[in-house]
């Protein structure tokens, strides 16, 4: 019932175009005037054509709602009682993890040098405008971007909770992992085939 009458407005403003149509129906114009705009998520771009890994795409979504269960939210849930990050003494937040931490950082500096992106890694916040404004539009570089970040931020994830678990990696085996998985899954894009034929030479 809060439904419908939350749409009075709507239909009133309907009520003249309605007028104008008895002559032709126009689907389209109805459908304009009904929708909901709300307002565009800025990163958007970095989920939607993503050809990453679904269970990485997923940690990426989870990941720019800031809801991931880092050391800082489930202290604050009351499941832990320290909030220390994984590998250096500082807070475990979801800005420090990606990508202020130096374990996190170097392993995103060395992934932007084998995509040949001269970039300093800095805060998320930044780091997203940043990708927001790279993954604009079509080709190549926006593809290999989108599924560079999704991996990356899985693999970030991941380090960081086999690493409270006890069977952390070395640093140069998860970049390894994350350069193969992107070599994998963009081989078989006809878009970024080549490009990634380019970066393997």
């Amino acid at each position: 019932m809060k439904g419908i009458m939350h749409q009075r407005e709507t239909v009133s403003a309907i009520q003249p175009l309605w007028s104008q149509m008895q002559i032709k129906f126009q689907l389209g114009a109805v459908y304009k005037l009904l929708a909901d705009d709300g307002q565009r998520i800025p990163w958007i771009n970095l989920i939607h054509h993503n050809i990453a890994r679904p269970r990485a795409i997923f940690t990426l979504w989870q990941a720019c709602h800031k809801k991931l269960a880092t050391r800082d939210r489930l202290r604050q849930f009351g499941l832990l009682a320290y909030s220390e990050c994984s590998f250096y003494p500082y807070e475990e937040t979801h800005e420090h993890l990606f990508f202020e931490c130096e374990e996190t950082k170097k392993i995103w500096k060395v992934f932007l040098l084998w995509i040949q992106i001269d970039h300093a890694p800095c805060s998320w916040s930044v780091e997203m405008s940043w990708l927001v404004n790279k993954t604009k539009g079509k080709g190549k570089l926006v593809a290999l971007i989108r599924l560079a970040i999704a991996e990356t931020v899985y693999s970030v994830w991941r380090h960081m909770n086999d690493t409270c678990f006890g069977t952390r990696q070395h640093r140069d085996t998860i970049i390894k992992s994350i350069i193969d998985t992107i070599t994998y899954r963009g081989w078989y894009s006809k878009v970024l085939r080549a490009h990634i034929a380019l970066l393997m030479l």
